[in-house]
């Protein structure tokens, strides 16, 4: 009566020490991520007792201390970007001569000096948002500065006086790039963070049977702690509080009779049937359950009573946060490339014709004397890149959840009831139940419904049912044969305003596999449209053989898929090496998935292809 007791992703086996499961993931196009969750039993005692009152009690109690890295964040960044051509062009000039007023000096300046902050110019569009300026109009130029403006080429003086105009306008207009129109970028890249959890837990299970019946009891409890200064504060009391809750206890009432050992083995697979939420962190969960003990041990198994198990749970859940932000700009490539340069400088009958105009008062270069002017314009061209990036980013947060679940079990089905609050930004409610179950003939079943106040992309209204029928072909080969459906009710697929096509969970699928020996072949096929809010339609295609005992090796390949983003090969190889109590585990595995972002302005389809890798190693004594 010492069993294995689910918890969290993990299950505790009485007799082990302590188990460790360490990995490393990375890709093409994505970031290189460190998995591990490990834990190790401090404590671990049984005991046994019987009374005279004909009650037998056995309590299994363990102290665990576990680490695990929880996923923190995704950051998902695509950017495609169209050749063309970009046109920029440099305005330089400048207007000196004799000042109006020759109390002032002899030479003064007839332009502001202006020049283009070259900080300034705004990535996206390559304009500049800002001008430096070095003179006012006016100015005396210094005999050094009138110097060097005379030197060959466009000069803005010295270090101690700059004038005149040197506009740069990296900008000024777009023309298509036939020569590389076929030529479109497309730049993939994910990023994922994850943060450590640290906590604490004790298990307590009694179970005590009279000759008629038996009653189990489960008190799993303990403080964990997200080392995130980002997760909410109640989190922590919560966790403080994990370790007063009260114990769970049950009591059978005394019989003449002596305890029957043999308790119905349907109590603790009730037990293990509870509903518990997914990815989620245990803080506390009590809950107990009864069976009326079989009065013949030969009994069939269909006649065996049924158990039911009621529990309550308080622990942490992910809340996932999306944010889709879109940028359109320009990305220059290489060297500015002179189209056109046109210009030149000089005084008196060879200055260039110029006239500046202030506060509506004209200055014309013929009604000044000793002019010098510099005039240049330069046209260039640059190859470039239209750029539209966008960032979806999802951050996760654990918040307080509670939930009530129950079953009621028998030896060939079973029925849950369950219900719950998560406590997180939006406040979401469920309540839901489902009924399962399985023939001798091979015949397996599967139906149930979940309601759910507050819907988002990751917990909504669904209903789903499955049927399965495995057929003997022989000794060594069967044949099994399904379909069913999943009615993703109002899952919320918008990230902001934008809808996100094709993210639906609702599908109808069919699927078949043949079993002969250690080998396996698998065929499935969803079928995309016949329900709202639903996946696109994709044929997937698998096998796996095991060579001896320690070896697995599976694959798949998905032909045909109308998604736009879908794993298309994958292998998984699996290797255990038996090395008696110890029996470390090895697994690495590929896949390939394909992303499809339309088709260039040739109709060829612009996709990228993304290669991820997983290796892990487990182990437990």
């Amino acid at each position: 009566m010492v069993t294995t007791i689910p918890f969290d992703q993990t299950a505790l086996d009485y007799g082990t020490q302590a188990q460790i499961s360490t990995g490393v993931s990375f890709g093409n196009e994505r970031s290189t991520n460190l998995n591990y969750n490990g834990l190790v039993n401090l404590n671990q005692t049984v005991e046994s007792s019987s009374g005279p009152d004909n009650r037998t009690t056995l309590t299994q109690r363990q102290q665990v201390l576990y680490i695990r890295n929880l996923p923190q964040e995704r950051r998902l960044t695509i950017s495609i970007g169209e050749p063309l051509t970009l046109l920029s062009q440099d305005v330089q000039f400048s207007l000196t001569g004799s000042c109006l007023d020759p109390k002032v000096g002899d030479i003064c300046t007839y332009t502001p000096g202006l020049v283009t902050d070259e900080s300034s110019i705004e990535p996206s569009t390559r304009l500049p948002t800002r001008f430096e300026q070095t003179s006012n109009f006016g100015d005396v130029v210094l005999p050094e500065t009138l110097a060097a403006i005379q030197a060959p080429g466009f000069q803005r003086g010295t270090d101690v006086q700059q004038i005149g105009v040197d506009l740069r306008i990296p900008n000024i207009g777009v023309l298509p790039n036939f020569d590389a129109a076929n030529s479109i970028e497309i730049q993939r890249e994910e990023i994922f963070s994850t943060i450590p959890a640290l906590g604490y837990t004790t298990v307590n299970q009694t179970v005590q049977a009279n000759a008629r019946e038996a009653a189990l009891a489960r008190t799993i409890r303990g403080p964990v702690v997200i080392l995130d200064p980002d997760q909410p504060i109640l989190n922590i009391a919560l966790a403080a509080l994990a370790l007063v809750l009260p114990e769970r206890q049950v009591v059978v009432s005394a019989t003449e009779e002596p305890a029957n050992p043999a308790v119905n083995l349907r109590l603790f697979t009730a037990a293990n049937n509870t509903r518990l939420p997914l990815a989620s962190l245990t803080l506390y969960h009590a809950g107990a359950g009864h069976a009326t003990t079989p009065s013949n041990s030969a009994e069939a198994p269909q006649d065996e009573a049924r158990a039911h198990f009621n529990s309550i749970w308080l622990g942490l859940s992910p809340v996932t946060e999306r944010d889709l932000r879109q940028t359109i700009g320009l990305r220059p490539l290489g060297e500015r490339e002179v189209m056109l340069a046109a210009g030149g400088e000089g005084g008196g009958r060879e200055a260039a014709t110029l006239t500046s105009i202030v506060n509506s008062q004209v200055f014309d270069i013929n009604v000044i004397d000793n002019v010098y002017t510099q005039n240049y314009i330069t046209l260039y061209r640059q190859e470039a890149l239209n750029q539209v990036s966008v960032e979806q980013t999802e951050r996760i947060r654990y918040y307080p959840h509670l939930s009530f679940s129950g079953n009621n079990t028998g030896t060939y089905n079973s029925f849950r009831y369950y219900a719950g609050t998560i406590m997180g930004p939006s406040i979401q409610t469920y309540g839901g139940l489902d009924y399962q179950g399985y023939t001798d003939g091979g015949f397996f079943y599967r139906t149930g419904a979940i309601g759910v106040i507050n819907p988002n992309y990751d917990r909504y209204s669904n209903l789903w049912g499955e049927v399965n029928q495995k057929l003997a072909l022989s000794s060594e080969n069967s044949l099994t044969v399904g379909t069913g459906f999943n009615w993703a009710i109002d899952q919320d697929t918008t990230i902001g305003d934008i809808e996100q096509r094709g993210a639906g969970s609702s599908n109808v699928f069919a699927r078949a596999r043949w079993t002969s020996g250690s080998v396996s072949l698998g065929a499935a096929q969803t079928f995309g449209n016949l329900l709202p809010n639903s996946q696109p339609t994709r044929t997937v295609l698998d096998t796996s053989i095991r060579i001896g005992d320690n070896v697995a090796l599976t694959g798949f390949w998905a032909p045909f898929s109308n998604n736009t983003s879908e794993p298309v090969l994958g292998v998984l190889a699996d290797v255990t090496f038996r090395l008696g109590r110890i029996n470390p585990n090895l697994q690495f595995s590929w896949a390939n998935q394909q992303f499809n972002y339309g088709t260039d302005p040739s109709g060829n389809p612009l996709t990228t292809t993304s290669n991820t890798f997983n290796l892990s190693f487990r182990m437990r004594w």
